[in-house]
């Protein structure tokens, strides 16, 4: 049944909100995801080693350009407008078939960018930064593991928000904030994130159901609080 996107909530005032983050109504096997993301761990390469203050970032690509070729097409002198030409599926999705099928089969969406296995090390620090300059919830992340330690923050005129990542949970993060993440445990933690190259009529409903779903909660709902309607 198609969803009737209601008139004061269309998906492109909640994409371009000033909404920190968007908890999401996805399922995924992250047990199965992990334990692939696990098994590639030899094939992790550094993430951005060259920005100040990154420790224990690195990231592994399954859908992009190459594996080892972690960062953005503009990286590598590609045109925004060919991106799509370059983007495959790496031999990593070839080694993680649980995680390949999840996104060619059960994901709302058609059209990837980058899909990368994300890994912070123990004593790990993503110092604060921002991606993109536009208010966008344009990047989904998924929790494989999120161990005790890990934290989330952005920094937003409001104050600091953290984002309650656990294992199995996915949120589109409006990374237009700048943001830190550190690991202060002792395990690794793997989180997915996902670019969607063109929104799809399935991911335009996630996004709307999702939203809906929370302004709609009984108990506290963040998004509700920071809609000024709790």
């Amino acid at each position: 049944m198609k969803l009737e996107l209601p008139s004061t909530l269309p998906y492109k005032e909640i994409v371009f909100s000033d909404l920190p983050y968007l908890p999401l109504m996805l399922q995924f096997p992250f047990e199965e995801m992990l334990s692939e993301a696990r098994s590639m761990l030899e094939r992790f390469v550094d993430h951005r080693e060259y920005e100040g203050g990154v420790s224990g970032w690195k990231a592994l690509v399954l859908h992009g350009i190459a594996a080892e070729m972690t960062q953005g097409y503009e990286k590598y002198g590609i045109p925004a407008e060919r991106q799509s030409e370059y983007y495959r599926w790496t031999e990593i999705a070839d080694a993680c078939p649980v995680t390949r099928n999840y996104f060619q089969s059960d994901f709302p969406g058609d059209s990837f960018g980058r899909i990368r296995f994300m890994l912070l090390r123990p004593g790990g620090v993503i110092p604060w930064h921002a991606d993109y300059p536009g208010r966008s919830l344009a990047s989904i992340t998924l929790a494989l593991n999120h161990p005790p330690g890990c934290d989330f923050l952005f920094n937003t005129p409001r104050g600091h928000v953290k984002v309650p990542f656990q294992a199995g949970k996915g949120f589109a993060l409006n990374l237009s904030y700048p943001h830190q993440v550190v690991n202060l445990g002792t395990e690794d933690r793997f989180h997915m994130i996902v670019h969607v190259l063109r929104s799809s009529h399935a991911y335009r409903e996630l996004i709307v159901r999702s939203h809906q779903a929370e302004m709609g909660r009984t108990e506290p709902s963040f998004v509700r609080q920071w809609t000024g309607n709790e």
